[in-house]
């Protein structure tokens, strides 16, 4: 979702390269063969190191049936989950649109207020917080922070 804002303004096909597992690769070569030698079903192990979803995905993308052992894994078959764990290649075919978006690009340029008031430089009186301002932050409420942190240092400007 971090990344929708670049996409939703490209045209033509982009591809994702997808590392379920970026900075943990070491950790995750160390527990996958802890697991190497047991009955427990791919499936369940991915499960058990993966978001759910995301687990899901790379069992069907490495062609692996989840139900399958570890132990019952081949070269080939280890060699296809490893490269579905750090290289998923995913076609890009867009965004879901704006009744789905989680956050909106455009607004004022931040350059063009005062950070300490929210003044605008441009027009006298007029002062701006949230989403009327261009500024993205990621997923996980920095933009609802930034909305109430703009808001109240616009509000105690306008109150002075």
């Amino acid at each position: 979702m971090d990344l929708s804002h670049l996409v939703s303004g490209e045209k033509g096909e982009l591809e994702l390269a997808v590392n379920f597992i970026a900075g943990a690769e070491p950790l995750m070569q160390e527990l996958l063969q802890r697991f190497a030698d047991s009955q427990w079903p791919v499936g369940i192990v991915l499960s058990g190191l993966l978001p759910p979803k995301a687990a899901h995905f790379v069992v069907q993308s490495c062609g692996v049936a989840a139900e399958v052992g570890m132990r019952r894994l081949g070269e080939r078959e280890k060699a296809a989950l490893w490269s579905a764990l750090c290289n998923t290649r995913l076609q890009v075919r867009g965004t879901r649109g704006f009744e789905f978006a989680q956050v909106s690009a455009g607004g004022i340029p931040a350059d063009e207020v005062v950070s300490r008031t929210m003044a605008s430089r441009k027009q006298a009186g007029l002062l701006l917080a949230g989403e009327v301002l261009d500024v993205i932050g990621p997923c996980g409420g920095y933009n609802l922070q930034f909305a109430f942190s703009t808001g109240a240092l616009a509000g105690i400007a306008a109150a002075s």
